[in-house]
């Protein structure tokens, strides 16, 4: 049974961000099971790392949206994961970096399979 109360909006809404979370996993297998066969994986893993975290904080800046004001609170889940997302945004490469390293790996030095 349909949860009661939960506008068109907010499931389609929520639709998308499942399909996001999907891509970001199937990015995410894909770069694993190229490494793990010993293929070179280097800019699969640099694109599944920037796609992965730049749709982290879009998921959870759109979760936030939907629950509302209370996400805002310090103490509720979403507002620690929107400040564990950002740091990953930061921390692990700053995602323009890795986009100018794989357009180089293609242009410049003729590496890459994406």
């Amino acid at each position: 049974e349909a949860r009661r109360g939960v506008s068109d909006v907010a499931r389609l809404r929520y639709g998308e961000l499942r399909i996001l979370s999907y891509a970001v996993r199937a990015t995410l297998y894909r770069a694993a099971r190229r490494a793990q066969s010993g293929q070179n994986a280097i800019n699969e893993m640099i694109a599944a790392k920037a796609f992965a975290t730049e749709t982290l904080g879009q998921l959870v800046d759109a979760a936030m949206q939907l629950v509302g004001g209370s996400a805002l609170i310090d103490a509720h889940p979403l507002a620690i994961l929107y400040n564990e997302a950002r740091v990953l945004r930061v921390s692990e490469g700053l995602t323009d970096v890795l986009r100018a390293n794989i357009a180089r790996g293609a242009l410049e030095l003729g590496k890459g399979t994406l």
